[in-house]
């Protein structure tokens, strides 16, 4: 599995693609995205951890990272409060952005909580 921290965005009405500022947490996989209030959000995920010289184990990440479209920069927000899952579902409205349940990193259970941003 390859890491990235590339960002595009897709022109709806051009129907192009142009790139934007490399994410600028760790670079992962499976992690929980969203837009809320005119900002897009990525949170968790699942990271590498470097266990020996050449060897990595993948592990499950917490951190939260809001996207600013108008100046194109990434910043580190509140780390999500629950347990470090992977492949959280995320959904929004005008009002409120929920984020929850997921995978602890070893697919035997999956989470019951649920978090509302507002």
């Amino acid at each position: 599995v390859e890491l990235t921290n590339v960002f595009y965005e897709f022109n709806t009405l051009s129907k192009t693609w142009s790139k934007k500022s490399n994410f600028s947490g760790q670079q992962r996989v499976r992690a929980s995205g969203f837009s809320f209030k005119g900002m897009g959000y990525l949170s968790c995920g699942q990271g590498k951890k470097e266990t020996s010289p050449g060897s990595f184990q993948f592990v499950p990440l917490k951190d939260s990272w809001q996207y600013d479209p108008s100046k194109d920069t990434w910043t580190q927000s509140v780390d999500y409060p629950g347990d470090a899952f992977i492949d959280h579902v995320s959904s929004n409205s005008d009002s409120r952005a929920c984020i929850g349940t997921g995978d602890p990193g070893t697919s035997i259970f999956y989470g019951k909580d649920f978090w509302i941003v507002k």
